[in-house]
């Protein structure tokens, strides 16, 4: 685990994996276009809320990632497994319960959120979103199962599963949608998680990844859980308010004209693309750091968070160099009106230059406190940076002082600037690494 060529093994899975994850969206979206535009703008609109959802189940992945990383540092793979199957039972009844509600609520959950859309619109969103929350359950098992996979260094099975999960909404999708339109991209997608999550349930129900899940029981064990949940709990709260502020964002970006809708959206897409590396250098950090810091080697522990940062500084200026040197010929890909490729021109080249030197440590870094316990701490730092920095700088920057989208995206800058501030030292500290219990 603590190999350099170790870490890089279990670097490029997680990089792929995380490549064709942020690509399944795109993939819905673009496959329903032939339908109709009403159809494609609905599941775009879907696309949207059902990331924000999967970063709930994100949370128990990241919780019990961590605690099986652990177990796994100081040589107890039988409590590994048994934490591993009481999270799998949690997250089927909280994806069962979240989805139920939701799919049952789906119409006045939609016209609260995208009301001003139009009515053909909301008909498709709706479509698509209830099949999106009637295959929750399938989505929850496979990224927690995911998480306990990398935990005991087996990256190479989630990537295989994400692959695998869009091949199967590809060969689904060109059956089902031509015949049976936004319902059949609705089916591609249940298809497309049910292959992955029933592939890698078998996988791991079989011991093969290192740990033993013990047979699942409908009874929750309060003293197993609770470690994973003072992970989980706070890195929920933290993705809650994180999601929530960049939706009120949203909102002052609504009243600023189509214009700069779009060039919002063609940089978050830019964005999301140019830090994949560092997504999963978060997730890779998890387990080196859980390792360490179950094993009792608070040197190491520091080393491998080090480690981490650092490379995502390094890879991030790679990928922000070449964004950089194709910016132009990369945004007339979207054939922006002049002032779109204008907004999105400044807030790429803001991006650029602060990307590498701010993003790492207000992002992987906390990721290695949380593997060290530390995640109350990491939850308060995101928590409040996010109101008072995101939300409020985005109000004063953007709306106040009339600086537009540049302004809003400066105001995130801030936001990771403060983190870092807070994080680095946090953690560079020796009374963070003490053996867990």
């Amino acid at each position: 685990m603590y190999d350099r060529r170790a870490t890089l093994r279990l670097f490029w899975p997680v990089l792929v994996e995380q490549t064709f994850a942020v690509t399944i969206n795109f993939l819905a979206t673009l496959m329903v276009r032939g339908v109709s535009e009403d159809a494609m703008a609905g599941v775009g609109l879907v696309g949207i809320l059902n990331i924000l959802v999967m970063n709930a189940f994100s949370a128990v992945s990241a919780g019990v990632s961590v605690v099986v990383s652990q177990c796994i540092g100081r040589q107890d793979p039988q409590t590994a497994g048994r934490v591993g199957s009481q999270s799998v039972t949690l997250v089927l009844y909280l994806s069962a319960g979240i989805g139920g509600a939701m799919a049952l609520a789906a119409g006045p959950i939609l016209r609260l959120l995208f009301g001003s859309s139009e009515p053909g619109v909301l008909d498709a969103a709706r479509i698509f979103f209830v099949h999106s929350c009637l295959s929750m359950p399938l989505l929850a098992l496979f990224t927690v199962l995911s998480g306990i996979a990398r935990s005991t260094g087996n990256a190479r099975l989630p990537m295989f599963c994400s692959v695998l999960s869009n091949i199967a909404y590809l060969s689904a999708g060109a059956l089902l949608i031509s015949r049976w339109g936004v319902h059949g991209a609705g089916f591609a997608m249940d298809f497309s998680r049910l292959v992955p999550a029933v592939f890698m349930g078998l996988f791991m129900l079989r011991g093969k990844s290192g740990i033993y899940l013990e047979r699942l029981t409908p009874r929750l064990d309060r003293k197993i859980l609770s470690p994973v949940l003072k992970i989980a709990v706070p890195s929920g709260v933290d993705s809650i308010v994180f999601n929530g502020g960049k939706l009120i964002v949203s909102v002052f970006m609504s009243g600023m004209g189509t214009p700069v809708i779009a060039a919002n959206s063609i940089a978050n897409n830019l964005s999301s693309i140019s830090n994949l590396p560092g997504t999963a250098l978060q997730i890779m950090t998890v387990t080196t750091t859980g390792y360490a810091f179950g094993k009792g080697d608070a040197r190491e522990a520091r080393r491998q968070i080090k480690r981490a940062t650092l490379w995502g500084i390094g890879s991030l200026c790679v990928t922000s160099a070449i964004l950089f040197a194709f910016l132009t010929p990369v945004l007339n890909l979207f054939d922006p009106s002049q002032e779109t490729f204008r907004a999105s021109r400044e807030v790429m080249l803001l991006l650029a230059v602060t990307t590498p030197l701010f993003w790492p440590t207000s992002f992987i870094t906390p990721q290695g406190l949380r593997a060290c316990n530390d995640a109350v701490f990491t939850m308060w730092v995101s928590v409040v940076s996010m109101i008072v920095l995101r939300v409020l700088g985005s109000w004063f920057l953007g709306v106040r002082l009339d600086m537009g989208l540049f302004g809003i995206w400066l105001a995130m800058v801030v936001d990771w600037v403060a983190r870092s501030a807070l994080f680095v030292p946090r953690a560079a500290g020796q009374r963070r690494y003490n053996r867990p219990s």
